[in-house]
């Protein structure tokens, strides 16, 4: 029998393991590593479209190509657990620098809250549901 405290404790860890794994995804460009985050179908809503993960990647793949690098550092995260499934929020400063400044636009920095809906399948936890809600931006 497991301890509940300790299977809360690895599921909120690799919870945690999913949205890094996301985050460098992003950071280095990797659609196969993105994707591995989502289950298929996922449904998505943010910057890059509406519909489902599947139909936005595309559109992440073009803007990850403006940019020269980015950096997503990964802040607060709330995560309530209920059994296979999760409601977690993750706050994120997005740093993008770009790859043909115009003057006064050459890093973006982007404050996002994603809102995400996870489940676990097969033991594996992915992302079914996120909703990326962009809170501020600055130019330098």
């Amino acid at each position: 029998m497991t301890d509940p405290t300790v299977a809360a404790l690895a599921d909120r860890a690799a919870i945690q393991d999913v949205l890094a794994r996301y985050a460098r995804g992003v950071d280095r460009k990797d659609r196969a590593m993105v994707a591995s985050c989502f289950a298929p179908g996922c449904a998505y809503e943010g910057a890059l479209g509406r519909g489902t993960i599947e139909d936005v990647l595309p559109a992440l793949e073009r803007a990850m190509a403006r940019w020269a690098r980015t950096l997503h550092v990964l802040g607060t995260q709330a995560i309530e657990l209920s059994g296979d499934a999760a409601a977690v929020e993750t706050y994120c400063l997005a740093h993008h620098e770009a790859l043909a400044p115009a003057p006064g636009r050459r890093l973006r920095t982007v404050a996002v809250r994603y809102e995400d809906a996870f489940r676990r399948v097969g033991g594996r936890w992915l992302i079914h549901a996120r909703t990326v809600r962009a809170e501020w931006e600055r130019w330098e």
